[in-house]
């Protein structure tokens, strides 16, 4: 069976940069503040991970 990295392969987060900060999970800047900035990529992010979700 294949071992994935999700990190790498779902967010394009390198091995080089694991285990990733919150920042760059969301795909923001590092120290980002903009509330506004990082709800939308909250939003972002939790839409295009649920493409993964399995279930019934």
């Amino acid at each position: 069976m294949k071992t994935i990295d999700p990190y790498y392969e779902w967010l394009g987060i390198p091995p080089k940069h694991q285990p990733p900060d919150h920042y760059r999970l969301l795909g923001l800047e590092l120290f980002e503040d903009d509330r506004n900035v990082i709800a939308t990529a909250a939003d972002r992010q939790m839409s295009f991970i649920k493409t993964y979700q399995t279930g019934p």
